[in-house]
């Protein structure tokens, strides 16, 4: 699966506030040059681009999301999609990852969004 190639810079003050609504603390505020994102779901998908941003305790994951260059970007929390790669065996799948209810191929189909969260 071919990833989406859209990028958006963040709004730095956006985004502290999000991810301390989250649950993040200061050690894990990204510094300002790391504030462009790319969106990591296959191309042609039919959602707002949506950018992983963090994830606390288990519990709904921090998203950027943005519908075109021009549209402002909202800071979503969303559940992940927890199917799995049915051609491994259940002890090594890991599950997709995207937001539950993506229209587009599942995560685990392209080893780029892993490398990304690295």
């Amino acid at each position: 699966m071919k990833t989406c190639r859209s990028t958006r810079r963040l709004p730095y003050a956006g985004l502290l506030v999000a991810l301390y609504t989250a649950g993040a603390g200061e050690e894990e505020y990204p510094s300002r040059h790391e504030m462009v994102r790319r969106c990591e779901l296959g191309e042609g998908h039919g959602d707002p681009h949506s950018a992983y941003l963090y994830a606390h305790d288990g519990g709904p994951e921090l998203w950027a999301r943005w519908e075109g260059e021009a549209d402002e970007i909202r800071f979503v929390r969303l559940t992940p999609c927890e199917e799995g790669d049915p051609g491994l065996p259940p002890v090594h799948r890991s599950a997709c990852a995207f937001p539950a209810g993506h229209a587009c191929g599942h995560a685990w189909e392209d080893g780029e969004r892993e490398q990304a969260r690295e």
